[in-house]
């Protein structure tokens, strides 16, 4: 009895608050994965009692493996996709091959691979071919599912060095017919009178539906 008369509670332990179920303690199951990835040396191991591996010990394991995992499913998109990217065919009214394999993968973890996609971008931005390709797949996703990264390349091609890359910026823009980057928009003045009449216009359509949205 505690103080107050009132049985005293034990607190959660950290792995109890991540996971609710009970945490397996065989020493076969957990024991062995964890001292590889956690202890580099054997005598960095404490002295434990079989079937009583510390909450934080695990803990760190999940992270560790989590993270490994991670990296390897980045590189692999990365990989995969910038091969889709140099080597899809566009024909119009098609979908490619990139486009396909870029919706499965935002169906799951999306936000993960919108992030390796803006990570591609900066990495490949002087590469004309790569950012053209990337522009033509993204714009024919919808909106939605690739906010906001579809949306800040776009806008960061149009201040590219490539005309054909702000062209295809601006194609992007118009194929995802979002009346709300119409203040975006606005705010770009290109050099090429070409471009500036491809802007408005596509301005032009926007506002169009923003007034008549059928």
């Amino acid at each position: 009895m505690g103080q107050y008369g009132m049985m005293a509670k034990r607190m959660p332990s950290i792995i109890e608050w991540f996971n609710p179920l009970p945490v397996p303690r065989s020493p076969f199951v957990l024991y062995p994965p964890i001292q590889n990835e956690v202890f580099s040396n054997q005598n960095d191991m404490p002295a434990l009692n079989a079937g009583s591996v510390p909450d934080t010990y695990i803990i760190k394991s999940i992270f560790l493996k989590e993270n490994e995992k991670e990296k390897e499913e980045k590189a692999l998109f990365k990989k995969t996709f910038l091969l889709y990217i140099k080597e899809s065919v566009y024909e119009y009214g098609f979908s490619s091959e990139a486009e396909d394999y870029l919706n499965s993968r935002l169906k799951n973890d999306g936000a993960y691979y919108r992030e390796w996609i803006n990570e591609l971008f900066l990495n490949h931005i002087d590469n004309e071919a790569v950012v053209i390709g990337l522009l033509r797949i993204i714009s024919h996703i919808a909106y939605d599912d690739i906010f906001p990264v579809g949306m800040t390349i776009a806008a960061a091609s149009l201040s590219h060095k490539s005309n054909l890359v702000k062209e295809n910026a601006i194609r992007a823009f118009e194929n995802w017919e979002e009346p709300r980057n119409i203040t975006l928009l606005e705010s770009i003045e290109c050099t090429d009178p070409l471009l500036n009449n491809y802007i408005s216009q596509v301005i032009q359509d926007l506002k169009e539906k923003l007034e008549c949205p059928c």
